[in-house]
């Protein structure tokens, strides 16, 4: 755990933002206000998301195309459109 005078990560910023938006500006607004502070908030999600989750996801999807005889999805892409992959089935 960082001590009381370290620098926020990146994650905690992003919580931190987040967290304002749902409890300050989206609780208190109406209309188009509360719609984009909604979206922003659930924009901030995402990406919080991805940076605790996105390294292990992307390493998980390599190693499932590498197990299909892949290297990028591009190839993978390829691949189905000409045909390559029916007989596999």
């Amino acid at each position: 755990m960082a001590g009381p005078h370290d620098a926020p990560t990146a994650a905690q910023l992003l919580a931190a933002v987040r967290e304002f938006l749902e409890r300050e500006v989206v609780a208190g607004a109406t209309g188009r206000l509360k719609f984009h502070g909604l979206v922003a908030a659930n924009l901030l999600g995402m990406v919080e998301r991805e940076l605790d989750l996105g390294a292990r996801h992307a390493a998980d999807h390599t190693g499932r195309l590498a197990e299909l005889g892949f290297g990028t999805d591009g190839q993978l892409a390829s691949a189905i459109r000409d045909g390559s992959l029916d007989d596999r089935y």
